[in-house]
């Protein structure tokens, strides 16, 4: 078990033009580290969905369930692959026309040791935020883009 903080990454866009980003089918394109998405489960604001995660080259299968209580946290539990039992809370704090998100996490790993689990997962979250940043950009170009007459 290896707890860890993230803190203070900051994303621009307001907590309900961020849930809807996140809602989107744009949202998960963009993540290279985790591919082919399915939702296997829905119930209510909670949803669990398998996908296969790149871990050192090599492309697995993993699930989670995340349950997302916009526009506050989300919170995320892997149950299948190499880091099931992974726990991650994500708590949005707003900022004006931007959102704070924090992390708190405690990673579970069948492949790596503590010290490697802490890095594998805080350069994931720094690229997931990247790519975030990225799609956002395109989402909100998606949505002001006026159709052909």
């Amino acid at each position: 078990m290896v707890y860890f903080e993230d803190l203070g990454a900051v994303i621009d866009a307001a907590g309900p033009e961020l849930s809807d980003f996140l809602d989107s089918e744009l949202h998960g394109g963009f993540h290279t580290g985790a591919r082919n998405f399915e939702v296997k489960e829905r119930a209510g604001s909670t949803v669990v969905i398998a996908f296969e995660r790149l871990i050192e080259g090599t492309w697995s299968r993993a699930a989670c369930r995340v349950t997302d209580f916009a526009p506050f946290c989300v919170c995320v539990e892997e149950i299948e692959g190499e880091l099931a039992g992974t726990k991650l809370v994500l708590i949005r704090r707003p900022k004006g026309d931007r959102t704070q998100v924090d992390v708190y996490g405690d990673i579970r790993s069948k492949t790596f040791d503590e010290k490697a689990a802490l890095k594998f997962f805080l350069d994931d979250l720094e690229s997931t935020h990247r790519e975030d940043v990225n799609a956002l950009s395109i989402y909100r170009q998606s949505k002001t883009r006026v159709p052909p007459r």
